[in-house]
């Protein structure tokens, strides 16, 4: 009884993952040559820099926030994700308004969710 039971559930467990979204591997789409993101602090000082969404969500985890706020702010993260054809997720970060710490998580979600 308990094998039917295992079978049954392992059966609609391989039938769930099917329709899934297969989850897409940030690291492949990369900015070309001279694209990467360029992660500064509001006097120039460069802190970090990014080719793919997942070095954008490794740095956004490690920069200053400072330089989180400043590229928001200044809008600078959309056209960045655009040119790698991330339309979404650019509209998205654009109707977020928190700020602070809480910027930076919600940011750091967005990017994961996509």
């Amino acid at each position: 009884m308990d094998s039917i039971i295992r079978n049954v559930v392992e059966a609609r467990e391989r039938e769930a993952r099917q329709h899934e979204e297969p989850r897409r591997d940030h690291s492949l789409i990369a900015a070309g040559p001279g694209k990467e993101f360029v992660f500064r602090l509001r006097n120039g000082h460069e802190v970090g820099r990014a080719r793919t969404l997942a070095e954008f969500e490794a740095r956004l985890r490690s920069v200053p926030l400072e330089s989180v706020e400043y590229h928001f702010v200044g809008r600078h993260f959309s056209p960045w994700l655009r040119d790698l054809r991330e339309v979404h997720l650019a509209e998205e970060l654009e109707r977020l308004t928190s700020r602070g710490e809480q910027l930076r998580q919600d940011i750091i979600r967005l990017v994961v969710s996509a």
